[in-house]
């Protein structure tokens, strides 16, 4: 069973959530992503041979007394994104089932971009950035590796670092 950590900051309050176990997830590698509705969800890829998106989100039972649970969301083919020679013509028997063919390596938090690595039977990969709304991919990376997007850092500004004119001597 794995696990992810949920700090509220305004209550000083640290939850343990189960992510979706793996009879109902048949992904390696699940990320954690903000839901359209500021909700928390989980995206991977299953489904072998034919990969899929498959996106997830937690959601509170209506009868079960506050009880959240994982709800299985949309699925999105990657056949229909990737281009047409990113993922095998078909899966090897003799390739071990651990070894996904596509699965997510990163995802760009506060959008709707996800990383997608692929791997084919000659062991050359690729990753590609997946826009989820639009439904457009781009290869973005000749190898298959993990992917840690970021968009910007914000560097407070300090008072003693000041370069106005008025105070350089």
């Amino acid at each position: 069973m794995h696990y992810a950590f949920e700090y509220v900051l305004g209550a000083h309050r640290l939850s343990i959530i189960k992510l979706p176990p793996p009879s109902m997830f048949k992904s390696i590698f699940c990320f954690l992503t903000k839901m359209e509705d500021g909700g928390l969800g989980c995206i991977g890829v299953e489904g072998e041979p034919t990969p899929c998106l498959r996106l997830w989100s937690r959601v509170l039972a209506p009868e079960g007394g506050g009880v959240e649970s994982w709800e299985i969301g949309r699925s999105i083919e990657l056949a229909t994104l990737l281009p047409k020679d990113a993922l095998p013509a078909q899966r090897l028997a003799s390739a071990p089932s651990s070894m996904p063919s596509a699965h997510v390596v990163g995802v760009a938090e506060g959008t709707d971009v996800i990383f997608v690595g692929t791997k084919k039977h000659d062991n050359r990969g690729a990753v590609y950035m997946v826009q989820l709304n639009s439904r457009r991919a781009r290869k973005v990376y000749e190898k298959c590796t993990v992917v840690v997007p970021y968009t910007s850092f914000c560097i407070p500004v300090m008072d003693s670092a000041s370069t106005d004119e008025d105070q350089i001597g």
